[in-house]
């Protein structure tokens, strides 16, 4: 699946500082940190918050049936992937 590996890295790239693969064990590791992020701050924006448990659940959602995608498929929700943590604000 070089292919999907291929993408994963341009995804991870382009959203992550880090330059790792775009996964969804990343990006929901990148929504709990920012969700700690904000939680730490005086004032918590509930907003803000309760889309990044939205995006969070979501993402976990999608990682119980990641494995058993078809190759297809799995490049499809990298694809969603980045778009839900890019108009989230998640991406760098």
């Amino acid at each position: 699946m070089q292919e999907i590996d291929d993408i994963a890295s341009v995804l991870g790239e382009t959203c992550f500082a880090n330059a790792q693969k775009m996964s969804v064990e990343l990006s929901i590791q990148q929504v709990t940190t920012d969700i700690t992020k904000i939680s730490n701050i005086n004032r918590i924006d509930k907003t803000q918050s309760d889309d990044l448990r939205e995006l969070k659940d979501n993402l976990e959602k999608i990682q119980k049936d990641y494995a058993t995608l078809s190759p297809y498929k799995k490049t499809i929700k990298l694809f969603e992937i980045y778009r839900m943590l890019n108009e989230g604000g998640l991406c760098k």
